[in-house]
């Protein structure tokens, strides 16, 4: 952490030339450690790639890995085809919050607006991701509103995996 904090790193300066003073400092340096903390477990994640997302999907119970085994390449493609119909906006939210790891309060600063905006359009973005993602799939497979409700369910395991790696990944996103 005192690397991160005062030495710099590449074009990056270290991490104590963004305190700016307007909070305390014991709270900035909890959050320069939990957003080192986080992008270390994100990067040991990526690092596992798609054969521990497997792994942990299938779990201890086989008719629940019969489950994503027939429906989660149908799942995960309705889900980037929905990811691809968002805004801009909405996709740079999504990238800010899950893959960044930047709190509400940051994204707002970020964006000059309020915390509250931020978290309405956070709100509205995992909505609109959540149901076009239903609708795509419900198209696809000819299930009930109830039937994609459940795949939808069973296939959201470890999804965090997922969206960052296609928000990270310029080739997979949209």
């Amino acid at each position: 952490m005192r690397e991160k904090l005062f030495v710099r790193d590449g074009d990056r300066p270290p991490a104590i030339a963004s305190y700016e003073g307007k909070g305390p400092l014991p709270a900035f340096l909890r959050a320069v450690v939990v957003h080192a903390a986080l992008s270390a477990k994100r990067k040991e994640r990526a690092h596992e790639g798609d054969s521990a997302i497997a792994e942990i999907a299938a779990g201890d119970d086989p008719a629940l890995a019969m489950v994503r085994q027939t429906y989660g390449a149908s799942f995960l493609q309705a889900f980037q085809d929905a990811l691809a119909k968002l805004s801009a906006r909405e996709r740079n939210l999504l990238r800010l919050v899950y893959v960044d790891g930047l709190a509400v309060e940051e994204v707002a600063v970020t964006y000059g607006v309020h915390r509250v905006s931020v978290s309405r359009w956070l709100s509205a973005a995992r909505g609109a991701l959540q149901d076009t993602t239903k609708e795509l799939l419900r198209a696809r497979l000819s299930l009930g509103a109830s039937e994609v409700a459940s795949v939808a369910r069973l296939c959201m395991v470890d999804l965090d995996v997922s969206l960052a790696r296609l928000l990270r990944d310029p080739s997979r996103a949209p």
